[in-house]
């Protein structure tokens, strides 16, 4: 391990900076007036873009730890607490004007059938994820913007398997030294209908 990754159950890696893991073992939990503040901060933004004819979907990802932990240290796992994230939904489900789209219960959902979300070496999504997600995502804004083709995004999506640097494993120092690892991608054909043409004038 390094003070960057720590190493968990099956040679999983997860990142140990921005606090994560104080923030899982409910050490950086958020004052009252933090919540507020947060809150505050991403209502007035909600609020100018409407002003402008704007929607506004604030979409909330989790971090590894959290869809992952079963791979975490046993003695880390065991000692999760709340969360800033848990303090922020609670708030939400409570009653906030916030258009807000949480993707942690799509992802555990998906989990439960597909298997792991994240790659092990890396702190990225997978591409069975990001399928999945984009496609939600997609699904929501078609409800706020109904005249908006989702197709155009999600109809070309598809996974694949291909070779990829891990982040977590650079972070180590160890690029080079680990084996070949083929990774769960996810591409996107982009439609002709898309793709900007530009015409040449004669003459």
């Amino acid at each position: 391990a390094s003070e960057q990754v720590m190493v968990g159950k099956d040679h999983w890696l997860f990142f140990r900076g921005n606090e994560v893991f104080e923030d899982y073992l409910g050490q950086k939990r958020m004052s009252e007036a933090e919540l507020d503040a947060w809150f505050a901060y991403f209502e007035e933004r909600q609020r100018s873009l409407e002003e402008k004819g704007i929607d506004y979907l604030l979409v909330i990802v989790p971090r590894k730890v959290e869809v992952e932990s079963e791979k975490l240290p046993a003695t880390i796992a065991a000692g999760r607490r709340e969360t800033r994230l848990d303090q922020i939904i609670e708030r939400i489900e409570g009653g906030s004007e916030l258009n807000v789209l949480n993707l942690k219960p799509d992802l555990l959902e998906w989990k439960a059938s597909d298997g792991e979300m994240f790659w092990p070496y890396d702190t990225h999504w997978n591409g069975t994820a990001r399928l999945k997600a984009t496609r939600v995502i997609a699904d929501r804004v078609k409800e706020m913007l109904p005249e908006i083709d989702v197709d155009l995004i999600t109809g070309s999506l598809e996974t694949y398997s291909d070779e990829r640097l891990c982040d977590l494993i650079d972070m180590l120092g160890l690029r080079g030294r680990w084996g070949d690892y083929q990774l769960n991608m996810m591409r996107w054909d982009v439609p002709e209908s898309l793709v900007r043409s530009e015409s040449v004038a004669e003459g």
